[in-house]
C-alpha cells in the first residue's frame, strides 16, 4: 500500500488570523474524521511548495489581502498550472481582484463571511475536494408545521442561498410521489438535522419519529430551541442553540421568524458540525463490519483514506463504507482512489451502505448498477453473509 498523504497549501498573508483560524479547524475536522494528521497530512507554504507530490491529493487555499507578496501569487499560478484547486478567500467580493493575483481572477472567490458559513465552509469545501466529504451537501429541517413553518421556510431559503441541499417537506416533494417513503429516504441520505424544538414539537407522531429514527441512524441533529422553551430530556444528544427573544421576530399571526444572525448562527453549526455526523455514521458501519468478520476470523483493516481492506485466507477485497444513498459519482471517486493508493493485488471493490429506509426504487437502482459497473455495492445488513462466501 503506497502510503499518500492528504496536502494542504496555504498562500497568501501568512500571519493572518484568519489562516490560523482555518488551520486549526481544518486539522481539528481531520481528526474527527479518525486521521492523524501528524502522518496522514502534509502542509505547505510557497517556500515549500515544489515537495508535494503530484499523484497525492492536494488543495490550496490563497488567503487574499491588499499588497500580497510576490512569491504567493508565483505559488498561486504554480498550483493553476499543475491542475490543482485552489480556493481564494478575501473578506469581500466587492473589490476581489485587488486582493489576489491575475491567475486566481477567473476562479469563484469565497468571502469570508459569518453569513456564508465563516471559516467552517471554508474547511468543508477543501475536505470535499480532498473526497474526506461527501460533495453534496445535505441538510433536513424538522419542525411541527403549525408552530414554526415561516421560520422553517425562512431557514430553507437561508441555507439554500449558502449551497446546501436542503430537504422541507413542503417544499421538497414532488406531486404524486410517496411523502412518507420519500421523506424517510431524505432523512437518511441527509448530513444534518435541524430540529426545530417548539413547545409542542413532540407532541407530533411524524416529528417525534423523524428524531427518533435520525437518532436511529446517529445523524447529527441540531435543536434550535423556541425561546422561554424547555427541551425534554430525550433531546439531550443533540447539539442545542437556545434562541432569546432577541433572534426572533413575531408576525401577525404569532408565528416567529429568525433574525438574520440567527439564521447565520445556525448555517455554521450546520457546517460545523458536517463532519463529526457523518463520521459517526461511517464508524457505525464500520463497526458492524468488524464486528461480523470477527466472528468468522476475516481481518479488517482500516486505512486513513477512508476505505477498508478485507482480508480472508483467499482475497483480499477493498470496500468503502458509504453514508446515505451511494450515488454514480461515488464509484467514480473510489474507483479514482483505489488507483492512486493501492497496489494491484485487490481482487475487488465493493460499496457498504445502510438500506434502512431507502426507497425500494432506489434499491433496485444500486442492483441494476451491480450489473454494470466493476464496483459492486453490499447492504451492510448482509454483511455476514457477503463475507461467508468470500
Amino acid at each position: 500500500m503506497k502510503i499518500v498523504p492528504y496536502q494542504l497549501v496555504l498562500l497568501g498573508e501568512r500571519s493572518s488570523a484568519d489562516m490560523a483560524a482555518f488551520k486549526e479547524d481544518f486539522l481539528t475536522r481531520v481528526s474527527e474524521l479518525g486521521i492523524d494528521p501528524s502522518t496522514h497530512v502534509k502542509i505547505l507554504y510557497s517556500d515549500n511548495l515544489t515537495s508535494f507530490q503530484s499523484s497525492a491529493p492536494l488543495v490550496a487555499v490563497f488567503f487574499g489581502s491588499p499588497g500580497f507578496l510576490a512569491t504567493e501569487a508565483e505559488a498561486a499560478q504554480r498550483v493553476v498550472d499543475t491542475g490543482f484547486m485552489i480556493i481564494p478567500v478575501v473578506d469581500s467580493l466587492d473589490y476581489y481582484q485587488t486582493l489576489v493575483p491575475e491567475c486566481l481572477y477567473p476562479v469563484n472567490g469565497f468571502a469570508l463571511q459569518t453569513a456564508s458559513g465563516g471559516v467552517a465552509a471554508v474547511t468543508s469545501a477543501v475536505l470535499e475536494t480532498l473526497n474526506l466529504l461527501r460533495r453534496t451537501r445535505k441538510l433536513f429541517i424538522s419542525y411541527r408545521r403549525k408552530e414554526s413553518k415561516v421560520a422553517a421556510i425562512q431557514l430553507y431559503e437561508h441555507l439554500d442561498s449558502c449551497g446546501f441541499d436542503v430537504f422541507l417537506d413542503t417544499l421538497s416533494i414532488r406531486p404524486g410521489e410517496p411523502f412518507q417513503e420519500v421523506l424517510w429516504h431524505k432523512l437518511s441520505d441527509t448530513d444534518v438535522v435541524i430540529l426545530l424544538d417548539t413547545p409542542g414539537y413532540l407532541q407530533s407522531r411524524w416529528t417525534s419519529e423523524e428524531l427518533a429514527k435520525a437518532s436511529a441512524m446517529s445523524i447529527g441533529i441540531i435543536q434550535v430551541i423556541w425561546p422561554g422553551h424547555q427541551p425534554d430530556p430525550i433531546t439531550s444528544l443533540c447539539e442545542r442553540l437556545y434562541l432569546s427573544s432577541q433572534d426572533v421576530t413575531p408576525d401577525a399571526n404569532e408565528q416567529l421568524s429568525f433574525t438574520d444572525d440567527a439564521v447565520a448562527e445556525i448555517a455554521k453549526l450546520a457546517e460545523s458540525l458536517r463532519a463529526r455526523s457523518l463520521s459517526a455514521r461511517y464508524y457505525n458501519l464500520v463497526g458492524e463490519l468488524k464486528l461480523s468478520a470477527s466472528e468468522l476470523d476475516i481481518e479488517v483493516i482500516l486505512q486513513p483514506q477512508q476505505f477498508v481492506i478485507i482480508k480472508t485466507p483467499h482475497k483480499e477485497i477493498a470496500a468503502i463504507p458509504t453514508v446515505g444513498v451511494p450515488e454514480a459519482m461515488r464509484y467514480q471517486e473510489f474507483s479514482e482512489l483505489l488507483v492512486a493508493v493501492h497496489d494491484s493485488t485487490s481482487d475487488g471493490a465493493v460499496l457498504l451502505y445502510d438500506d434502512n429506509n431507502l426507497r425500494k426504487r432506489w434499491q433496485e437502482h444500486l442492483q441494476w448498477l451491480d450489473t454494470h459497473l466493476p464496483i459492486k455495492s453490499v447492504r451492510i445488513a448482509h454483511i455476514k453473509q457477503w463475507l461467508t462466501s468470500l
